[in-house]
């Protein structure tokens, strides 16, 4: 038998929210644990219920989001497979994401969707198993006496890659690669 991946959604929408439970509940190998409106919605449940992957809707993000996903991904270590319509906001909030650590995207179609909604669920139902599998890197922990969030006035790494993308600069984390690889392993 094989293991049962359990899912945290995090979709602005209900009706969203409804669709995507439904398609990965339809999945035997897929428990969808709880399904949130937010990031900030996601702390209790992501403590309590301790999901193997997040899906993520990117249009919910927002600057103050991009540092709640950060916090998120590197204290729970938890895979976050990315939800993004086909908006620019979305295209840039995904990068920002995947750069912070987020493992993969779903592109979700807009004027198609009916049609191409196999290939969608498909695509979902591959990405979050192999999510699951995923390797997260270990975050460095602080030295003795230094705090864990930057330091009052400085801007954390979210808002350090804002900064630097709007002064059209490309930050590379060095994670990424280990997450990739890990990802084509899985599969």
């Amino acid at each position: 038998m094989t293991r049962t991946v359990r899912v945290l959604i995090i979709e602005g929408s209900a009706v969203m929210r409804r669709i995507l439970t439904a398609i990965l509940a339809a999945d035997r190998e897929i428990e969808v644990v709880a399904a949130v409106p937010s990031v900030p919605d996601a702390r209790e449940p992501m403590a309590r219920l301790r999901p193997d992957v997040v899906t993520l809707d990117v249009a919910v993000l927002s600057r103050r989001g991009l540092a709640s996903l950060e916090r998120m991904i590197h204290t729970s270590r938890t895979p976050v497979v990315l939800v993004s319509p086909p908006t620019r906001k979305a295209r840039e909030m995904t990068v920002l994401a995947l750069e912070l650590g987020a493992v993969d995207v779903v592109q979700m179609p807009s004027r198609e969707l009916v049609r191409r909604m196999p290939d969608v669920v498909s695509q979902m139902l591959d990405t979050v198993k192999a999510a699951a599998w995923a390797r997260l890197p270990p975050v460095p922990m602080p030295l003795r006496g230094e705090a864990h969030a930057p330091p009052a006035g400085r801007p954390g790494s979210a808002e350090r890659m804002i900064a630097a993308r709007r002064a059209g600069a490309r930050h590379r984390p060095a994670h990424a690669r280990t997450v990739h690889a890990g990802l084509r392993r899985a599969v």
